[in-house]
């Protein structure tokens, strides 16, 4: 038989697998022996830990319903869950609990989790006020080259971007030539690992990913001079300053509280029609933010 799944289902097992204990196993769609029938058979989702030795497993049944779940869906639980070979049995609905289903549920020692989605939340007790944004790649704009002398630096643009480069007794070419090749062929991969090294602290809120990036690095270029009027002027030590800046789409989120956590969710359709879908999980007790995102090709491919 085939394992079925859905998006709620695979959601909670995004959920369990940030937060459980290392060592353990996260299963969707985990298959259970069955006691009495002797067969196996399919729970939602399958935790399994192992705990002073002893192996623990949790059983979870997930239901993406748009209103309350009625005590006849826990009536369904209890009946195929009293035979299974596990230690706990949780409920998780999207849209909470009838009263009724909460009491027999209890009764049962069934635990019951909704992932209801807030219209307010408390964002004080959150680390962070979660959003999701798309970024482009970062597009550079060299916005000038400077030279050292006399203890400062100094525009290029007063010696002429025609004047002649000589680099160890060669004519390289033209300051525009020169510094253009060097702007492309050395500074823009410096700035672009610049930024891969330092992505959490650059761009560590919304704000920070719309605002421009000033990136400056001073070059070294051994035995180097500038012709002009027939005077060799000294640009041995030089620095470059380029921009950067992106395009930034800002995702409509949603956010559910899950206990004392959060999920927060988005999507974005690409052009050629497939949907790539953005979770995240925030847990405030471990200081922990997970994010995780996944690809849904277009059926029209």
């Amino acid at each position: 038989m085939p394992k079925r799944s859905n998006e709620f289902q695979s959601l909670v097992a995004f959920i369990y697998e940030k937060i459980s204990p290392a060592g353990g196993k996260v299963i969707e769609s985990g298959m259970v022996l069955d006691k009495d029938a002797g067969v196996e058979r399919e729970v939602d989702i399958l935790i399994e830990q192992v705990i002073a030795g002893h192996s623990v497993k949790i059983a979870i049944e997930c239901r993406p319903r748009g209103r309350k779940d009625s005590v006849e869906w826990i009536d369904c639980i209890i009946g195929k869950a009293k035979s299974l070979d596990v230690d706990k049995v949780v409920a998780i609905s999207k849209s909470g609990f009838s009263e009724a289903a909460e009491r027999k549920a209890k009764a049962n020692n069934i635990d019951t989790i909704s992932l209801k989605q807030a219209a307010e939340i408390d964002w004080s007790q959150y680390p962070i006020k979660p959003g999701i944004a798309l970024m482009s790649g970062e597009h550079f704009v060299l916005k000038g080259v400077f030279y050292w002398q006399e203890g400062e630096f100094r525009d290029f643009l007063e010696l002429g971007l025609e004047s002649l480069v000589v680099i160890e007794g060669e004519k390289i070419g033209t300051i525009k030539d020169c510094f253009e090749g060097l702007f492309h062929q050395h500074f823009i991969p410096f700035c672009e690992k610049y930024i891969d090294d330092n992505r959490s602290k650059i761009f560590s809120s919304l704000e920070d990913s719309q605002k421009n990036l000033h990136i400056e690095k001073e070059i070294i270029i051994p035995d180097s001079f500038v012709e002009k009027d027939g005077v060799s002027i000294d640009i041995s030590r030089t620095k470059m300053v380029a921009i950067g800046s992106r395009l930034v789409k800002i995702l409509d989120s949603t956010h559910a509280p899950f206990q004392n956590k959060l999920v927060s969710q988005a999507s974005f359709q690409e052009e050629e029609g497939d949907t790539v879908k953005f979770r995240m999980l925030q847990d405030p007790e471990a200081g922990q933010l997970h994010i995780n995102w996944t690809k849904v090709e277009s059926s029209n491919k």
